[in-house]
């Protein structure tokens, strides 16, 4: 895929930023007409690749300066027609959040109030009237349990058989400038709770692990 390189952020995403193990096994893991759910989508790496491999994609991207550059780099793969690109920033609740500012579109916190930032809308991935999963990517910057916590009825349905999930809660990552009040071990455990098995892709302050039933 092509990505625009206007920054050098987005210049750093699309040499991968060290992650193209990681994202060829993703790609190997899409089969056409899968339904994939790319959950801090930001410029949309994880996205096009998906989208390239025959998948239909829904982004969330509440950024609006990241969600453009996604917008753009579909069209500029013409892809445009295959990913969904959203505003909403996915939780355990439906209402509005603060997009906090932040020198990196990839490292923007969500909070539920804030004097600063970006306003946008909040959505709990149950409450949503689009096609239910078969894989999902999340990588929020440290809200993946209210992510997890807002998506328990979706992560429980069969046809939802494998989740790449970026761990940054910070309660066992001294060095992590997020909490959200999770610990890594809490992560784990909602997903062995809906079902997957776990196994660690990469490792770090912020690490990555695969989720995956036993029966697919």
């Amino acid at each position: 895929v092509t990505i625009r390189t206007n920054t050098r952020e987005n210049y750093l995403r699309a040499g991968t930023e060290g992650e193209q193990p990681i994202q060829a096994a993703f790609v190997d893991a899409i089969e056409p007409g899968a339904v994939v759910w790319d959950v801090g989508a930001n410029i949309g790496t994880y996205s096009l690749l998906a989208a390239e491999a025959g998948g239909d994609v829904v982004a969330f991207e509440p950024g609006p300066q990241a969600r453009g550059d996604l917008v753009a780099n579909a069209k500029l793969n013409g892809l445009d027609d295959t990913i969904n690109a959203t505003p909403y920033a996915l939780a355990d609740y439906d209402g509005e959040g603060m997009l906090l500012p932040s020198d990196r579109t990839g490292t923007r916190e969500i909070q539920p109030h804030g004097d600063t930032g970006d306003a946008v809308p909040v959505r709990a991935g149950d409450s949503l009237g689009v096609d239910a999963p078969d894989v999902v990517k999340i990588d929020v910057e440290g809200a993946e349990g209210t992510v997890l916590d807002g998506m328990v009825k979706t992560l429980a349905r069969p046809e939802c058989r494998l989740v790449y999930c970026e761990i940054h809660a910070s309660k066992s990552l001294p060095n992590s400038v997020y909490d959200f009040g999770d610990t890594p071990e809490e992560i784990e455990e909602q997903l062995r709770e809906a079902g997957f098995s776990l196994e660690t892709v990469d490792e770090g302050n912020a690490y990555m692990i695969r989720g995956f039933k036993n029966d697919k």
